[in-house]
C-alpha cells in the first residue's frame, strides 16, 4: 500500500523545498508515495523539481508516485506543461 500524503496551500520556492526534504526521505523509506494535492493553490519549477527528484529516487528502487491534482490548477498545468505527468501517475479531480 501506498504511503498517503497531503500537501495543500502553497507549493512553490521555500515550501517546495522543504517539501522536497520530506518526500525524498520517504522515497527510501516507504515502498511507494500517493501525494493529495488537490487543494495547492500555488506552485512553481521548485515544486516540480521537488515531485521530479522523489520520482527517480523511487523509480531506482522499482517503487511509485502517484500525485492528485485539481483539473486546470496551476500545478496541473505545469505538470502538463513540463510533462512531468509521462514519468508520474496524475489523477485528475474536477
Amino acid at each position: 500500500m501506498a504511503h498517503q500524503i497531503n500537501i495543500s496551500g502553497d507549493f512553490s520556492t521555500e515550501e517546495a523545498l522543504k517539501w522536497k526534504k520530506v518526500l525524498n526521505v520517504d522515497a527510501l523509506k516507504k515502498e511507494s508515495i500517493s501525494i493529495d494535492m488537490v487543494n495547492v493553490r500555488t506552485a512553481d519549477i521548485t515544486g516540480i523539481n521537488a515531485l521530479a527528484t522523489t520520482q527517480k529516487i523511487l523509480l531506482g528502487f522499482g517503487k511509485t508516485l502517484s500525485i492528485s491534482v485539481k483539473k486546470n490548477s496551476q500545478l496541473a498545468n505545469l505538470i502538463n506543461l513540463t510533462k512531468l505527468n509521462s514519468s508520474i501517475s496524475v489523477i485528475t479531480i474536477e
